[in-house]
């Protein structure tokens, strides 16, 4: 029997390297500590059925999650889809409005605000144009009003 327990030890480093687990030397002491105290018989058996056991809740974890997202993921597209519905809709509503506009004057089919910002603009510019025109008067007057001077004779 002293001969099973290196090879029962190796097994279960194989083991442990095909599950991509780094034993530190503390975990090897108390594995060989381990291993020494059970029956070694059953040690393999024992590792064996835990980790299969561990793989059974690793994998009824992994389809629950897998369940879960499949779940969120068709949320997400009606949600989607939702929206989508919304925003034709709404595009319908403006072309309806935009179509039923189009005999109205222009000035009703411009925002309020566009509206205002075009009367500002044209108030300014015929404030310029009137106040050229006005300084084209004022010199036009200014100069009938000075008397003129004969040349002098000569």
């Amino acid at each position: 029997m002293p001969q099973e327990t290196p090879d029962a030890l190796a097994a279960l480093y194989q083991l442990a390297d095909a599950l991509n687990l780094s034993l530190t030397a503390g975990e090897k002491q108390i594995l060989e500590a381990w291993m020494r105290s059970q029956p070694q018989t059953g040690v393999i058996d024992q590792v064996l059925t835990q980790t299969q056991h561990l793989i059974e809740n690793e994998k009824q974890r992994t389809s629950e999650l897998m369940a879960q997202a499949k779940a969120s993921e068709s949320a997400l597209q009606q949600n989607a889809q939702q929206r989508e519905a919304v925003i034709r809709q709404w595009l319908a509503a403006k072309q309806q409005a935009a179509a039923s506009e189009a005999g109205a004057p222009p000035a009703q089919t411009l925002a309020s605000g566009q509206a205002e910002l075009i009367q500002k603009a044209v108030n300014a510019a015929v404030q310029a144009r009137m106040q050229g025109l006005v300084e084209q008067v004022e010199a036009v007057i200014s100069r009938l009003g000075t008397p003129v001077t004969p040349p002098p004779e000569t």
